[in-house]
């Protein structure tokens, strides 16, 4: 995997030959083969040139002038007219033709330049053919002197005709960029004068509303209106409480001067870092007043990094974290925050190093339904919430103490680190934790014993968690319909201080959005369109509203769910064994009685828990994982030796023994691997459960005009595998090896002699792989798949006693040809290796001095086992 490269669509048209618009990332030194991958058409024939041959009209100009000065010539001597006639017909030519030349070229759009050459050549070229004309008829056309005259005038005339052809277009853009470049200039000038009118409007409307000495220094134009950037006076500037204050004033001197119908919500004053700047921003329209969609694009990420579950008025996105932060959000029924709950699950589920707790002692079902109905229908074979719970009370607080528990044993283990560093291994737990007032409250007399021994309820759980979290990577996310203090029950007065990221939607009294949001003075009971206020810290108050991404019902979350399931983490064994049975049977549907119902009246059984309770590990991120951490043709270690080499010459050993590695040798390996697993990771985060190849593969399918059928040779150049001049044929034969194994085992088709791919085949197994559907496997009296279909035919006539190697099988099935690199060979018999070692085959090499080896006869036994069936999975 390397740096993200800009891919391109592939063209319809195969004769057109695509051009690189950047320089490629390396450098391909190697030749083409003599025997292209994709045979070319016959040489076409001297007929089908003239056929294609369509040149632009305009290049005969000159020779049809030429012809019909010609005729003309000859028509006083046919006709039995003076010539002097002719003089007249020449005339009248060239001031048609100044005419012609006047309209065809207008100043506006050619610019005068080409107007002026274009009226000489015209006046020319007319005073040139009109004395032709006299001459001809006077000794006759067909006269050597007047031919060779015509001739010559022709040439000349018509490669002056052909200049000033050639140059109308750039002419043209000339004139128009002139033209724009003058727009601008006028519109800036429009601009600047436009923006002094406001900021003298403006200041005069402050001055109105009581508050002398703001200057406007700035206007910003948002979606939703404008911000003014305001100067505060050197000696006798007001406070930024007198600018709360006066909102109303504003708003109405606003409305009168401006022509605008504005309240008091619509002007919201900001502070700055400065107290000197104030920002004032205006709303003039309502952007908030349809759905936003949610963006489907974003990458995997890591949550170590922000969020971005809404976006703020003025069109900046709103970014909270939440790795070792806590978050309440409090909002009435119907308020917006069941929308903007479903925003931070998709965004922390959408991370490779998080995983996603939720327990509710009521109202479970409506949150965690949407989110678990990939998992129940079929579509993946996890679901994307690692844990649920409820909506018994003693449920809710068993998943609280198992945070907990985690949070005391990760503390233990830091070491001389100050907190937890999540990983895919190891990941962050974010926990949700819906109608919290209902648990802590109104449940207030349930409690639980911790693992330590305590007795707790509750309030004195949450309290627990949010003093002691930080450190362990572990985060609570409260959802409530009353204010913070009235909603986290006896032990909430010292849960707040750790709550440090406060989001409001409507709420029933103005008491519970300023009970959440500190120094916000705000009305939380005015909020409009599931608008919300966010609180990124007790120390950041911003009081701009903001809108989640529209992300609620089973037909918007269950796509984002599916697609969130592939790159889920699992936490570590021990962690694992440590919580224990709990844990184990977490998705027991006796544990989850209410779900169970809800699954069963929709027609759903419940799904095995596959690798959940084994704490298994996905097959396709561990063949991403295993491809990644693969060394690399040319990969040295930190020494400077071929890591590749290494792994050969371990392969290539059949005999003795190895002296046991010394410590220092120990110390690099481990290196070697911590250095190679973090660059594995990375490279995960950077593109996704897809990996890198099929991500640009995806973007290149997904383009309008992608055509049906794909060659490999073509697709690997436009996923930037192979430079323009290089050797397409062995990069469409490395890109196929790759999409056949695993985790894609997606095979090549053959369409009029070339090898390729349907757009439908790479699309189906894409859909297939981020859903979590299972390949299917070859059934019995089924053609044998490919690679070993290939092999058997290559292999046709040996005996079954004879020995092959990787190598050798690399060359006879097309992966390799003997005239690349050994470097390039060695590497694609090593994946062929995997491969066969891989499902369906497991086949194990024999180790020789010539490398990995198979005797034929048992390659033919794996093929005729697949295709009768047979289960050839090693016993465990």
């Amino acid at each position: 995997m390397s740096t993200p490269t800009t891919t391109r669509p592939v063209a319809e048209t195969e004769s057109a030959e695509p051009v690189r618009p950047v320089a490629a990332r390396r450098a391909r030194r190697s030749h083409r083969p003599d025997a292209p991958a994709v045979p070319h058409a016959d040489r076409p024939t001297i007929w089908a040139l003239l056929r294609a041959f369509n040149p632009d009209q305009r290049w005969f100009h000159p020779v049809q002038a030429a012809v019909w000065l010609y005729v003309l010539a000859a028509v006083p001597i046919w006709a039995g007219l003076p010539t002097w006639t002719l003089a007249v017909v020449g005339a009248v030519g060239t001031a048609l033709g100044v005419v012609a030349a006047r309209r065809g070229y207008p100043v506006r759009l050619y610019g005068q330049a080409q107007r002026r050459n274009a009226l000489i050549l015209t006046v020319t070229a007319g005073v040139a053919a009109t004395a032709w004309l006299v001459f001809a008829a006077n000794v006759r056309p067909t006269n050597l002197l007047a031919l060779g005259a015509l001739v010559l005038g022709a040439i000349l005339f018509g490669g002056a005709y052909a200049l000033i052809k050639t140059q109308a277009p750039v002419r043209k853009a000339e004139v128009e960029q002139l033209r724009v470049e003058r727009q601008a200039e006028v519109a800036a000038v429009v601009e600047q004068v436009e923006q002094q009118r406001a900021f003298n409007e403006w200041e005069q409307i402050l001055a109105d509303a009581k508050l002398p000495g703001l200057t406007v220094r700035e206007k910003v134009t948002t979606k939703a209106g404008y911000t003014l950037r305001l100067g505060n006076h050197p000696t006798e500037g007001i406070r930024f409480s007198d600018l709360k204050e006066a909102r109303e004033k504003i708003a109405n001197t606003a409305s009168h001067r401006l022509g605008l119908r504005l309240s008091a919500e619509q002007i919201r004053p900001e502070e700055t870092d400065s107290a000197s700047e104030f920002l004032l921003h205006v709303a003039t329209t309502n952007y908030f007043a349809t759905s936003i969609p949610y963006p489907l694009d974003r990458p995997v990420g890591t949550i170590r990094n922000p969020i971005r579950p809404a976006i703020y008025q003025d069109g900046t996105d709103v970014e909270i974290g939440m790795f070792g932060v806590h978050t309440v959000m409090v909002g009435s029924t119907g308020g917006g925050k069941s929308v903007f709950t479903n925003n931070v699950l998709a965004d922390t589920t959408h991370c490779l190093d998080n995983l996603a707790w939720v327990a509710a002692s009521d109202k479970l079902i409506p949150l965690i339904y949407p989110w678990l109905y990939p998992w129940f229908s079929g579509m993946t074979n996890r679901p994307v919430i690692d844990r649920v719970a409820g909506e018994a009370p003693k449920r809710v607080l068993l998943l609280l103490a198992d945070a907990y528990k985690v949070i005391k044993l990760r503390n233990k283990r830091l070491g001389p680190q100050s907190k937890h560093q999540p990983t895919a291994e190891d990941p962050a737990i974010t926990v949700f934790l819906e109608e919290a007032s209902d648990l802590l409250i109104d449940n207030s007399t349930v409690t639980i014993k911790t693992f330590d021994g305590k007795e707790m309820n509750g309030s004195q759980l949450v309290n627990a968690i949010t003093r002691a979290a930080r450190s362990a990577g572990v985060s609570l996310y409260l959802i409530t319909q009353y204010g913070l203090m009235d909603a986290l029950g006896a032990h909430g007065s010292f849960a707040k201080r750790n709550i440090t990221q406060r989001i409001a939607a409507k709420t029933f009294s103005a008491h519970d959005g300023q009970a959440t949001l500190v120094g916000m003075s705000v009305d939380t009971t005015k909020l409009r369109n599931h608008t919300i206020l966010v609180q990124p810290s007790t120390d950041e108050p911003r009081v701009i509203p903001a809108k989640a991404y529209m992300l609620d019902g089973v037909d918007q979350i269950a796509p984002i769910a599916a697609r969130n399931t592939a790159n889920q983490p699992r936490l570590p064994a021990w962690l694992q064994a440590e919580l224990g049975q709990a844990y184990a049977d977490r998705w027991n549907p006796k544990d989850l009685p209410e779900l169970f119902e809800v699954m069963k009246a929709q027609g759903f059984d419940w799904p095995s828990l596959g690798f959940i309770n084994a704490g298994g590990v996905d097959e396709t991120f561990t063949a991403l994982m295993q491809t990644a951490l693969a060394p690399a043709a040319g990969e040295q270690d930190q020494d400077g030796h071929d890591v590749q080499q290494a792994v050969e010459n371990a392969d290539d050993e059949s005999t003795g023994t190895t002296a046991a590695p010394t410590n220092e040798e120990i110390r690099k390996m481990r290196s070697t691997a911590d250095q190679k697993m973090d660059n594995a990771i990375e490279q995960f985060r950077k593109w996704g459960s897809l990996g890198e190849t099929m991500t640009k593969v995806f973007e290149v399918i997904r383009a309008e005009n992608a055509p049906a059928f794909i060659p490999a040779d073509r697709l690997a150049f436009v996923i930037d595998r192979v430079d323009q001049d290089g050797d397409w044929a062995a990069a469409g034969r490395e890109l196929a090896a790759e999409l056949a194994g695993n985790p894609w085992k997606l095979e090549t088709t053959t369409q009029d002699g070339t090898v390729g791919w349907t757009r439908e085949a790479l699309m189906g197994r894409i859909k297939a792989y981020l859903t979590g559907e299972v390949l299917p496997q070859p059934r019995p009296g089924e053609a044998t798949a490919e690679p070993m279909a290939s092999i058997l035919a290559a292999l046709e006539g040996r005996a079954d006693e004879d020995m092959v190697g990787t190598g050798e099988l690399t060359v006879l099935i097309g992966r390799a040809t003997a005239e690349e690199d050994e470097m390039r060979r060695r590497s694609a018999a090593i994946r062929l290796g995997r491969e066969l070692g891989a499902a369906p085959w497991f086949l194990e090499a024999q180790r020789g001095r010539e490398g990995s080896q198979y005797q034929v006869g048992a390659l033919r036994k794996a093929a005729s086992d697949v295709a009768a069936g047979v289960d050839r999975t090693p016993a465990s």
